[in-house]
């Protein structure tokens, strides 16, 4: 894809990220019917993925169903390029409710988009069981449902969840780390606790500050790898306020 063509792209995509998708697709249209030989074959595929998305949002799903979008259109893709432009009913519709797998798509694009109270809506259904297993195709899942648990403070459950991650799967490094985040915090909530129940004795107050100074070093290195998922600060401020109920079913 040449700059000038990221340019129309960018612009397009900025259109519907600011809800002008009728634009966005009278652009696209446009473009369609100028000469299209000198196009690389990325700029077609971003532009008939975008068409797609601004008709479903745009239209009836019944003039441009899912299951009617041509072979080298991923619904996948399509999945994970609408919930980044915030087009989450065109991402619920293309998921459905059938396909665990277009499931786990939309939940990891909702989760890496910083939409964790849908996140957490969409993964309460799901049997506890099959999350805490950690198998196929549950496991990106489950580390996203062990990483809630873990900055929700329930240590204990998500280490239980990335401890079997990293049994099911023992190239996955980070699920080592992560549980060594929750061993960490649970000790550090605990000598935290046992300082303000028990009053301790200077000397042992000394000990147990030493404790917890070593503690957040270790947990400083941990951090480092990375093994959580980050994001940006918009992504971050996202929350289920922010949202109109229809993009929630």
């Amino acid at each position: 894809m040449n700059q000038n063509e990221a340019m129309i792209e960018l612009h397009l995509e900025s259109l519907i990220r600011d809800g002008q998708a009728r634009a966005a697709l009278e652009l696209i249209l446009e473009s369609e019917q100028q000469e299209s030989s000198s196009r690389s074959a990325d700029f077609t595929l971003s532009l008939t993925q975008l068409s797609h998305l601004c008709r479903l949002h745009l239209y009836s799903c019944d003039t441009c169903a899912p299951h009617e979008l041509g072979q080298e259109i991923m619904i996948s893709d399509l999945i994970l390029r609408s919930v980044q432009l915030g087009l989450l009913d065109v991402a619920n519709t293309l998921a459905g409710d059938s396909d665990i797998h277009l499931q786990c798509v939309l939940i990891n694009a909702l989760y890496g988009e910083g939409y964790i109270s849908i996140v957490k809506e969409k993964i309460a259904p799901i049997d506890h069981s099959l999350l805490i297993s950690a198998k196929a195709p549950y496991r990106e899942i489950a580390y996203i449902y062990a990483e809630i648990l873990h900055d929700d403070e329930h240590y204990n459950d998500a280490a239980i969840i990335f401890e079997a991650l990293a049994e099911e799967t023992p190239y996955m490094a980070k699920a080592r780390y992560a549980a060594c985040s929750c061993y960490l915090n649970e000790t550090m909530n605990f000598l935290l606790a046992r300082i303000e129940l028990y009053h301790p004795g200077k000397d042992e107050q000394a000990k147990i500050s030493k404790y917890l100074d070593d503690i957040s070093a270790t947990l400083q290195i941990i951090h480092s790898t990375r093994w959580h998922t980050e994001w940006s600060l918009s992504q971050s401020k996202r929350s289920l306020s922010e949202l109109p109920d229809s993009t929630l079913h």
